[in-house]
């Protein structure tokens, strides 16, 4: 399918960042005659914050970033996420983990502890853990190492996950997976390079349910002078607290397209889709931001 998608979480209010990549992903999608898709990843409810939702759709509206179609909440596709786990179960894929954080900590990836748990799928094709799963069990699918990524913007790299959990210990649905199964159906992915590790875990995951991974492009992250993402935590205004021109236009230079002359938001997203250049996008994992967020 020729279109895009921005997935943003609702844990609170845009920030930069967030613009930037949703700007990167909708330019990229219109100026190939595709769609824009606008997907909320609601599968984490720890994490989400009373009225983030309406927030993330009104800072879209005011900034011109009109998605095409029905709005895709992840959950309302909870069954979907367990028919790829009972199919990668019977491919013997996933083992269960009983790990916590505490004893991970400085571990750079997974180390393999628990790989010997292993997990199949039962007659009824409920995922039943050899000998049976624990309560508090996470599920991690096994990777065999480094994968290669052809970026459209990083270039050609390799990057390593490690055993990536796809179902986690409270029993809620991991990014990985249920990001894996929604790209399943989506041409190109234009997002930020904080995650190209998930990419791996992700093209892993989709090679698995026997799906072709879809051409990735990640973008710069921008940060603050102290080289931290901005956000909540280091103090980033959100975008509500900034005009919407000079802001998105500020994200198109951090994006290093060729400067507009334009007056209004209307005259910007006019303009922009035909202008947009992927190939001048800088070749960096991070970018300091002077004009965004400040």
């Amino acid at each position: 399918m020729a279109a895009g998608r921005f997935a943003p979480t609702p844990s609170g209010p845009l920030h930069a960042g967030s613009l930037i990549a949703a700007v990167a992903s909708r330019c990229d999608a219109l100026s190939r005659g595709g769609l824009w898709q606008l997907r909320i990843d609601d599968i984490d409810p720890p994490r989400e914050r009373a009225g983030a939702i309406e927030s993330i759709l009104a800072t879209l509206a005011r900034h011109g970033l009109r998605h095409d179609g029905p709005i895709r909440r992840q959950s309302e596709r909870l069954e979907r996420y367990r028919d790829a786990l009972r199919t990668l179960a019977a491919g013997d894929h996933l083992f269960r983990c009983r790990c916590t954080r505490r004893a991970l900590r400085g571990e750079p990836l997974y180390p393999g502890t628990c790989r010997g748990r292993g997990l199949a799928p039962d007659e009824d094709g409920r995922l039943v853990a050899r000998p049976r799963a624990e309560p508090g069990d996470a599920l991690r699918m096994r990777l065999a190492g480094r994968t290669r990524i052809d970026d459209r913007v990083q270039g050609a790299l390799e990057a390593e996950a490690g055993d990536t959990i796809l179902r986690r210990r409270d029993g809620l649905v991991a990014y990985p997976l249920a990001s894996a199964v929604d790209d399943a159906d989506i041409e190109r992915v234009v997002r930020g390079a904080d995650l190209l590790e998930a990419s791996a875990a992700q093209i892993e995951v989709l090679e698995r349910l026997g799906h072709r991974p879809p051409a990735w492009a990640h973008v710069p992250v921008a940060v603050d002078e102290r080289g931290e993402k901005l956000g909540k935590s280091t103090g980033a205004a959100p975008l509500d607290a900034l005009e919407p021109l000079p802001t998105l236009l500020g994200a198109w230079a951090f994006l290093g397209q060729a400067p507009l002359a334009v007056a209004d938001l209307e005259a910007f997203w006019r303009e922009a889709p035909g202008r947009w250049s992927l190939a001048r996008v800088p070749r960096e994992r991070t970018r300091p931001s002077p004009v965004i967020g400040a």
